[in-house]
This record gives structure tokens, C-alpha cells and sequence, in this order.
């Protein structure tokens, strides 16, 4: 049984973690269905999992899912498997204008987008590993002993005067509309628990703006 437990309290530890991504959950989810598809258990057990995962992830927004993870750019099509057809740029370009044209009301994402967006799975010109100085941020993480977050990548490469939802801005800016997706509630929990200690009965006078100034600085 522990060996049956261990690896969902591994991934329900990680999915609740204040730093958990729409990506991460992805991967988790890949890495349970991957373990109990080839772990030495009963036929019965495994088919009851591997068709609860199966369940899970038809029921979620995959488009976007699959994003999440086509955005992280230590990863971009990595993650897939060489004959599917996520691992082809052609297959994630679909899904990225589909997504698109949800997020934006029906606009057409332009050419500019669209050729930036396979320039990115490509690893071309400005979407290198060098250009998008991505040994600064894996240094920077492992020196405060954190893990690495995608959006400051993204963050980083946007303008400042930035306005556009299309065209090569466009696509940064669907990237962080994409990694700013927060898939649980532990950060909105730990902050309502902080309101608790400092709104307290002997503070009971204190409005509620007063209370999350002093939690949030």
C-alpha cells in the first residue's frame, strides 16, 4: 500500500505548493499515468488509475495545458512524444491559434505571431537558448534555492510601452496570460490565514484595506 500511495503523495504535495504551474500539474499528471502504466501491480489496479487519470484529463482545458508546458522554454515540444502529433510544430500551432482566438473574442492572430510561435518550438534567431539568456535564470534559481519560473523569463523579454495582442508581442504576452494561470488555491489560502493572525480580536477595528496592506508588504 505504500508503494501504491507514495507517488500520489508526491504528486498532491507538489500540486499544492505555492509555486505550482499549469505545467507542472501536466507533468505530474504524465508522470503518474507513465508510473503506474509500467509499475509492477495488479492489472485490475492499474486499469482503475490509469483510466481515473484518463477521466481527469478529459475533463480539463488541455489546450491550454498543453501550452503551459509548450511555454516553458527549458521545454517547449520536448515533453511530447516524438509520433505524437504535439510533437509536431504544425499540430501546436493549431492549438495555439485555437486558443487565441478563445482568449481574444475570435481575432485572427497575424502571420508574425504565428511564424514567431514556430521560431519559439524551433529555437530560432531571438527564441534561442543564448538569446533568451536562459543559464542566467537556472543560475539565478539554483543560487536562491528556488525553482526556476518561466513567466520572469517572459516577463523580461516584454517591452515595457508593450500594448499588442498580436504579432511577436502578441505571443509574449499570450505566453504570460498562459504561465499566470494559478491552478490552486494554496497562495489564496496562506494570505487568508495571515488576515487571521493579524486581524485579531485585540486589532478588530482594523478595516480590511489596513489588514491586507500589512500582509501583502
Amino acid at each position: 500500500i505504500r508503494n501504491l500511495l507514495k507517488p500520489f503523495a508526491i504528486a498532491t504535495n507538489a500540486a499544492q505548493a505555492d509555486n505550482c504551474r499549469l505545467d507542472t500539474v501536466l507533468l505530474l499528471l504524465g508522470y503518474l499515468y507513465h508510473h503506474h502504466k509500467y509499475a509492477q501491480i495488479d492489472d485490475r489496479i492499474r486499469r482503475t488509475i490509469l483510466d481515473s487519470l484518463e477521466k481527469r484529463w478529459k475533463k480539463a482545458d488541455r489546450d491550454v495545458f498543453v501550452l503551459a508546458i509548450v511555454f516553458n522554454p527549458y521545454i517547449r515540444k520536448k515533453a511530447f512524444n516524438k509520433s505524437s502529433r504535439l510533437s509536431a510544430v504544425a499540430g501546436l500551432r493549431n492549438i495555439a491559434v485555437r486558443t487565441f482566438k478563445r482568449f481574444y473574442q475570435d481575432e485572427e492572430p497575424n502571420l508574425e505571431f504565428r511564424s514567431s510561435f514556430s521560431d519559439y518550438l524551433n529555437e530560432i534567431g531571438e527564441w534561442t537558448n543564448t538569446e533568451m539568456d536562459l543559464n542566467y535564470f537556472r543560475e539565478q534559481a539554483a543560487k536562491e534555492n528556488k525553482p526556476i519560473n518561466p513567466l520572469d523569463i517572459w516577463r523580461e523579454l516584454l517591452p515595457e510601452s508593450a500594448a499588442d495582442c498580436n504579432g511577436l508581442v502578441g505571443l509574449m504576452r499570450f505566453a504570460i496570460r498562459i504561465l499566470s494561470m494559478v491552478p490552486n488555491l494554496a497562495g489564496s489560502e496562506r494570505i487568508f490565514s495571515r488576515f487571521g493572525a493579524v486581524h485579531t480580536k485585540a486589532r478588530n477595528r482594523m478595516g480590511a484595506q489596513k489588514t491586507r496592506k500589512i500582509v501583502i508588504l
